[in-house]
This record gives C-alpha cells, structure tokens and sequence, in this order.
C-alpha cells in the first residue's frame, strides 16, 4: 500500500470542530505547573543555585534516584552520553535545564522563575565542528575523547571518482 501522494482521511475534525475534543491539559485540572530555570552560557562550571525562601523549586539535588537519560545505539564504538534530567556540576548548551519552578498557574511559575539566580564559571564554548575536531579541544564530554560519540563513515562505489 502506497501512503505517498494519497490523501488519508482526518477522522478527528468532528470531534474538534463540535468542541468535543479531549486535550492533555483539559485532564490536568489541579496540577501544579512547572517552569525550567535555564543556563544563559553554552559552557561552564555551575557555582551556586539560589533563590528566596518563597520559591519553590528543584535542582538535580533534589531529584534523588532520578537516573539521566542515556541515549542507546547498539555499536560496539558508540559512547552513551547520557542527558541530565537537570545539570549537576556543569552546563554543556545555552538553555540547559539548572532548577525547576513549582507553582499553580503558569504566570505565577514564570516569574518565580525570574527570582532564582544561577551562578555560572563560563567557560571558552566549543561551537563549531572544527572546533570541536581540533587537536587538543575541550572536550564538551569528558567521557567523549576527541569530541566523537561515534565515527561512522559511509562510501557509495564510485561517488568519488565523478568528483
């Protein structure tokens, strides 16, 4: 059966139309909101996290047994980097997740979100694929040497020759 170029048919429009339809957050009714408080810096030491006492909110501290996740490829030469579910010791992007903001409303979690300070050591980033290959990088990863989770190389007979 061919799927391309055929129009499939849209069983969901009546039900949404009619005001019928049933969303995520039409079933959240009571649930607190959350806002992430994140990093400003592509690359640095995390210093301190800090916020007055009327803010609720989490750090990877706070996560306890909460394990990060850990992207898998089944290659004997692949190197898991594994993705904090909050930054512990250091941010690695510009807008990882530090702390967490608990509040009722959206609003309300957005600006509490203003009042937590993050204190960050930034650090020269690594940006470019160049910069990132060079001899002698930082390594974005300690786990990562040379900055390569993988080296995977592909040829297609004869593509190089019509060069």
């Amino acid at each position: 059966m061919r799927w391309v170029g055929r129009p499939l048919l849209r069983y969901e429009d009546a039900v949404l139309l009619q005001g019928r339809g049933r969303f995520t957050a039409d079933q959240a009714q009571g649930a607190r909101i959350l806002r992430f408080v994140r990093s400003p810096v592509a690359r640095g030491r995390i210093l301190t996290v800090s916020a007055p006492p009327e803010v609720t909110f989490i750090t990877a501290a706070g996560l306890g047994d909460v394990k990060p996740i850990c992207p898998r490829l089944d290659r004997p030469d692949y190197v898991a980097v594994a993705q904090p579910i909050l930054a512990t010791k250091r941010v690695t992007y510009v807008g990882e997740p530090i702390a967490a903001v608990i509040a009722d409303t959206a609003l309300e979690a957005e600006d509490l979100a203003e009042w937590v300070t993050v204190e960050i050591d930034a650090e020269t980033p690594v940006v470019t694929l160049d910069q990132a290959l060079a001899p002698n990088a930082p390594l974005v990863h300690e786990i990562a040497p040379q900055n390569t989770l993988i080296d995977a190389r592909f040829e297609t007979p004869g593509v190089a020759a019509r060069g």
